[in-house]
């Protein structure tokens, strides 16, 4: 079996067609074939050492689909195993950068002046592939405070606030699994 630099690695994000179910989304590794190799060890862990490994499987074909969607980087690696159960040299550790990420605020900006009582739109960027956003207005920088907390499929909420200093912020969410806040704005 050849050394580490046999395999190529790559990654993508599987994402959603038109109707699918957000629990459908996944990250799919792949990678080149290694000669001699009748199975394929994949580790994928929480440090770039791999010492806290999340997943340890074994696959028969170059690739495998990852159901978890990562909130953090991830780090994994792969190696050929012969058809005596000898395993290769390992791959070099790649990362696997976070998929659920936190929405990024479009609108209004930070700062905007507000007449008390009128309506406003709050609204942050999607993020793939979170199929519901939860908002949080709060009256202090920490949101101990919290005045008004609302839930919906798109990532813009319409409120109407009395007169005041608000602080908001959004997150995403898919099959139970939560997107950091975004960054909070005035």
């Amino acid at each position: 079996m050849r050394g580490p630099d046999a395999i190529a690695l790559a990654l993508a994000l599987a994402l959603l067609p038109a109707g699918a179910r957000a629990r459908d989304a996944s990250v799919v590794l792949r990678w080149k074939p290694v000669a001699d190799a009748v199975e394929y060890e994949l580790e994928i862990g929480a440090d770039r050492e791999l010492r806290q490994v999340v997943l340890s499987e074994r696959v028969a074909t170059p690739g495998y689909r990852w159901r978890e969607l990562p909130d953090a980087r991830r780090w994994w690696r792969v190696r050929g195993v012969d058809a005596r159960g000898r395993p290769g040299r390992w791959s070099e550790v790649k990362a696997l950068e976070p998929v659920l990420r936190p929405p990024e605020p479009r609108a209004p900006p930070d700062g905007r002046v507000v007449r008390g009582g009128a309506e406003i739109e709050l609204e942050c960027a999607p993020s793939p592939p979170a199929d519901a956003y939860e908002l949080e207005i709060a009256t202090d920088p920490s949101f101990a405070a919290i005045v008004e907390r609302r839930s919906g499929r798109e990532p813009r909420f319409r409120v109407a606030l009395e007169a005041g200093a608000y602080r908001w912020r959004i997150r995403g969410s898919v099959d139970g699994q939560t997107t950091p806040w975004s960054f909070a704005r005035s």
